[in-house]
C-alpha cells in the first residue's frame, strides 16, 4: 500500500511489492529499491503511473518496473567466507571472495550537489556480507533509464574489516553522503544460519562483536558544508528553497509548502518562481506542489504540458486530467508523446472514458 495526506485528508491506494530493505527516488519521481539477491532495482516511471494498469494492459505497462540497473557480480576488498552458503560451488570465487550479491539492502539515489555532476543522479547500495558499498551510474538514453558501473573490478567503498557492515545509506542536509554500519561479526538470522557459517563464526569469535555500529559522512574535500535550516523558514524564503541543489533541501521544502495549506499566498510565489527559474527540476517541484492545490494555476500546466522535458510535460497533463478535462484533451492532442499515454492510463480514474482511452493508446 501507499499513503498521502491530500488536502487535510489521508488517501490509500494499492501499489506494487518493491523490494526489500531500501527505496528512494530520482529527481523525477521514479522508485529505486532491491531485495539481498538484487543490487539495483527500479521503474521507468513515477509511482503516479499505477502498477496495477498491468492487470488491463499486461506486460506492456508491467514490464517498465522493477528492471535491474546493476549487474550482481561484486568485487570485495578481501576474503568474505563469513557468508551462510560459502561452502556451494560458486558463492565465493577461487580467492575465498564473495561473487555475487547475497545481502544487497539500504539503497539511495545521490543528489546531494556537494560532488559535482558525475555522481548526481547515481545509485547507492549496501552490501554488508561483502563488506562493500556499490556506486550504479543512472542515465538516460533512447528515453529509458539505464545503469552502468563506474569502476572495474572494485567498488566505490569496500573494507578489509570483516565487522563492517553496511546496511544504510542517505543523502543529508548538508549533501554529504550518510552510511550506517551495524559493525556487526554475525550477518545472518539464527533459523537459517549453516553450520558452515556458524564454525565461522565460532572461528573468528564473530559472535562476540555486537551491540556496537558507526555512522559515517562521506563529504568532497575537508570543510564540513554548512547544513540548512527549513523549520524557521516561510513565503517565498521557503519558495526559494525549491532551487536548492540539495534534493533533501527540494524535498522537505515541498512539503514544508504544502503542510502549511495556504494555497491563496503560497500560489503567486510558486507562479512567479516557475517563470523565472531556468532549473526544470525547481519547476517539477512547483508542479509536484501546486498539482495538490484544490485551485491550480492551469497557465503554469499550460505551459508546462507543451514543455520540451518530458517530466514536466507528463506531471502536468497528469494534473490537468483533474481540474480541466478540455485542457487536457490539448494537451494530449498537441503533445502526441508515445511515452505520454502511461500517464494518461495512470489518471483514467478522472477521464469521463475511463480505461477506453488510455487502452486506445497503450495498444496502438
Amino acid at each position: 500500500m501507499r499513503y498521502r495526506r491530500y488536502q487535510g485528508k489521508w488517501e490509500k491506494e494499492s501499489t506494487i511489492f518493491r523490494g526489500q530493505w531500501g527505496l528512494d527516488q530520482d529527481v523525477e519521481g521514479r522508485l529505486f529499491y532491491n531485495h539481498n539477491g538484487a543490487v539495483l532495482l527500479g521503474d521507468q516511471y513515477p509511482p503516479s503511473v499505477m502498477p496495477h494498469l498491468s492487470i488491463h494492459f499486461g506486460d506492456k505497462i508491467k514490464n517498465q518496473f522493477g528492471q535491474s540497473f546493476s549487474p550482481n557480480r561484486v568485487y570485495p576488498r578481501h576474503p568474505t567466507r563469513g557468508v551462510n552458503r560459502g561452502y556451494e560451488s560458486g558463492v565465493l570465487d577461487s580467492a575465498g571472495r564473495l561473487t555475487n550479491v547475497t545481502s544487497t539492502c539500504g539503497v539511495s539515489i545521490y543528489n546531494g550537489g556537494q560532488f559535482g555532476q558525475k555522481f548526481e543522479g547515481n545509485g547507492i547500495s549496501c552490501e554488508p556480507a561483502a563488506q562493500l558499498i556499490r556506486r550504479v551510474i543512472l542515465e538516460k538514453k533512447d528515453g529509458k533509464i539505464v545503469g552502468k558501473l563506474p569502476y572495474t573490478g572494485k567498488e566505490f567503498l569496500r573494507s578489509g574489516d570483516e565487522r563492517f557492515r553496511p546496511v544504510y545509506s542517505i543523502v543529508g542536509p548538508d549533501g554529504a553522503l550518510y552510511i550506517v554500519d551495524i559493525n556487526r561479526g554475525i550477518i545472518q538470522h539464527s533459523t537459517y544460519m549453516t553450520g558452515y557459517l556458524r564454525e565461522h563464526i565460532e572461528k573468528h569469535g564473530l559472535d562476540k562483536v555486537k551491540g556496537m555500529g558507526r555512522i559515517y559522512r562521506i563529504q568532497y574535500g575537508k570543510e564540513i558544508p554548512e547544513t540548512v535550516k527549513i523549520s524557521d523558514k516561510s513565503g517565498k524564503e521557503l519558495v526559494d528553497m525549491l532551487l536548492h541543489p540539495n534534493k533533501w533541501v527540494r524535498i522537505r521544502a515541498q512539503w514544508k509548502i504544502l503542510n502549511e495549506n495556504d494555497e491563496k499566498n503560497y500560489q503567486p510565489l510558486l507562479t512567479e518562481c516557475y517563470e523565472t527559474t531556468q532549473s526544470d527540476i525547481t519547476k517539477l517541484h512547483i508542479l509536484h506542489i501546486i498539482g495538490m492545490y484544490q485551485k491550480p494555476d492551469n497557465s503554469i500546466l499550460l505551459q508546462a504540458a507543451s514543455s520540451d522535458n518530458e517530466a514536466l510535460r507528463h506531471q502536468a497533463i497528469s494534473a490537468l486530467s483533474k481540474t480541466d478535462f478540455r485542457a487536457f484533451q490539448n494537451a494530449r492532442n498537441q503533445g502526441n508523446q508515445s511515452d505520454e499515454i502511461a500517464y494518461v492510463a495512470a489518471v483514467f480514474r478522472n477521464l469521463p472514458y475511463k480505461v477506453d482511452i488510455a487502452k486506445q493508446g497503450l495498444l496502438r
